[in-house]
């Protein structure tokens, strides 16, 4: 039986893999089956300079597995070049944090100053006025 493993697409660009499978075990979806996608075509695109597929070693994929006409599968992921390592996640910035709990508690702070040194500036000219 011949099912088309892959119809799958990268960046709106699609290309068929079919492979024959025979091995009754691998039809019932008990056991795996492997096939092979050749990326020659994506990396020459992309030495060229025609395309950026091949993004720091990862090609994003969205595939759909099935036999004529029917769907059994669909999914999207990544393919890892052979040796390719995730980058470190980044970690959250605590320059952000610090500044989003300082400037509101500096605006507060000048704020309280402002009003006391009115409030002093008051008084003093109020003191000024009754001693004339």
């Amino acid at each position: 039986m011949t099912f088309t493993l892959f119809d799958w697409k990268w960046l709106s660009n699609y290309k068929n893999v079919t492979a024959t499978i025979t091995d009754p075990e691998q039809l019932a979806g008990n056991a795996n089956a492997t096939i092979s996608i050749d990326f020659s075509e994506l990396e020459s695109s992309d030495r060229e300079g025609k395309s950026h597929y091949v993004a720091g070693g990862r090609v994003y994929f969205e595939t759909d597995v099935y036999n004529i006409g029917t769907t059994s599968m669909t999914g999207k992921g990544f393919f890892d070049k052979q040796g390719y390592v995730e980058p470190p996640a980044a970690g959250k910035s605590k320059t952000g944090l610090i500044l989003g709990i300082t400037i509101p508690i500096v605006v507060v702070l000048a704020g309280i100053c402002l009003y006391v040194c009115c409030k002093k500036r008051e008084k003093q000219k109020k003191a000024m006025i009754h001693m004339d």
